[in-house]
């Protein structure tokens, strides 16, 4: 069912569909249900993707400017993320900025995405580690590009990667380190979500029962967190080596048709001096034959 509720005051309207609804300027009347819409269907996907079916009823605020931005989502979280949006655990809400300017609209349905998922955790775990939240809402919303697996593997070289177990509570002090956190991040919950997969569904029924995240991983993975987080630096290793191969194949594949066309080049050049060299042999045993 649709509900429209209208504050002519403020030129304000509220749209409602199921357990989501979204508070907007009149003008933005089209642009507000497309996003209820996708969301819905995203979050469908999203949950049938982890075997998890939660009704949880969600805001979303779309601002009118920065200043109205930073007020529902505060300055700390808004300068952290860089986004267009933020989540608001207090609010159970997501808040974007304005929209005016929007040109990409399906990056942001994967940024809505990427937020609903930390309501998701949120509104499930009592205590869920920052790797956690972050890694979910990255993995699950397709943030985990090559470009931020790269950048994992540079800082893991240059040693700037940090261990799971110190991505519990804080993100890295350096911004530039913020890209390899999320990949890192995001790599936990995939190794997690796709070479433990029976167990990753059975960590979401564990979660139901208590809320808890340390019990529901223990039960769930049979091992602690501080023992994944150990783990984990041995798997990553082992992926860093890969995308360094990887990474190496695919320069040499963009590099091939230039090496190739040296090689081309060199084959003629030889080839010319050779029959430089004939053309001159020649002439010297006709000039000699008429000496003779």
């Amino acid at each position: 069912m649709l509900l429209f509720l209208f504050a002519n005051a403020l030129m304000a309207a509220t749209y409602s569909k199921q357990n989501n609804t979204i508070h907007f300027q009149v003008k933005h009347q089209k642009f507000a249900k497309l996003i209820l819409e996708n969301l819905e269907d995203d979050i469908d996907e999203f949950q049938r993707k982890i075997g998890n079916y939660p009704d949880l009823p969600l805001e979303i605020y779309l601002t009118e400017n920065d200043e109205e931005y930073r007020k529902y989502c505060g300055n700390e979280q808004a300068i952290l993320e860089f986004s267009q949006a933020c989540y608001s655990p207090k609010r159970r809400a997501i808040i974007l900025r304005s929209i005016d300017d929007i040109k990409d609209i399906s990056k942001l349905r994967q940024t809505i995405l990427h937020e609903y998922i930390h309501h998701f955790v949120h509104s499930q775990i009592k205590n869920p580690p920052l790797w956690f939240n972050e890694g979910m809402a990255v993995y699950f919303s397709g943030g985990l590009t090559y470009r931020r697996e790269l950048n994992f593997i540079k800082n893991y070289l240059m040693g700037n990667s940090l261990s799971l177990n110190q991505m519990r509570k804080r993100y890295p002090q350096n911004r530039i380190k913020w890209e390899s956190f999320y990949a890192e991040s995001a790599l936990a919950v995939k190794y997690l979500s796709t070479q433990k997969k029976d167990n990753f569904y059975k960590f979401w029924e564990e979660v139901e029962k208590t809320g808890d995240f340390s019990s529901a991983f223990v039960q769930s993975f049979y091992f602690t967190e501080r023992e994944f987080s150990g783990f984990f630096e041995h798997y990553a290793k082992k992926h860093f080596r890969l995308g360094l191969l990887l990474a190496s194949s695919s320069f040499l594949w963009a590099i091939f048709p230039f090496i190739f066309l040296a090689g081309v080049l060199r084959r003629k050049i030889h080839d010319r001096k050779v029959l430089r060299s004939w053309k001159r042999l020649e002439n010297n045993r006709i000039e000699k034959d008429e000496r003779i």
